[in-house]
């Protein structure tokens, strides 16, 4: 079965799309047969298919948003990196000791880190992150 989240994406990409998915709308039909197309079985709901299968739509559906321009690919974070919490507790730390204006403490951080670490906070490995926290605790 489709998970919730991937039936909530087809149906947002569809909107971007212009498709209208509502039972009764001129697109339906449209819209069934682009399910079905995707089925080994002919389903028309998008509830009905497996989980590979509405993968396997989305990404059709993507492709044909992102050339229409309605739609933007995120990259994906790969699992070395660290998670937005921890970015998130290493910027508010840099808050806590930074004297630099409030407009500047990004930049002053990522050359901090830069100098220390060889990386960005964006680009920042997990495996760096205990380092960081406690340069950053010594600093207080």
């Amino acid at each position: 079965m489709a998970k919730p989240w991937q039936i909530k994406r087809l149906h947002v990409l569809c909107a971007n799309l212009g498709i209208d998915t509502r039972k009764g709308s001129k697109d339906r039909d449209a819209y069934e047969d682009m399910i079905a197309s995707c089925s080994a079985t002919g389903k028309t709901s998008s509830t009905d298919l497996t989980y590979e299968e509405a993968n396997d739509l989305i990404s059709k559906l993507t492709d044909l948003a992102v050339g229409m321009g309605v739609w933007k690919r995120i990259p994906e974070r790969t699992p070395e990196y660290a998670s937005v919490k921890q970015r998130s507790m290493i910027r508010k730390m840099w808050e806590e000791i930074s004297y630099v204006p409030a407009s500047e403490r990004r930049a002053a951080l990522d050359r901090f880190l830069k100098k220390r670490f060889g990386v960005d906070l964006d680009h920042l490995y997990r495996s760096q992150v205990g380092k960081v926290i406690k340069t950053l605790e010594a600093m207080k």
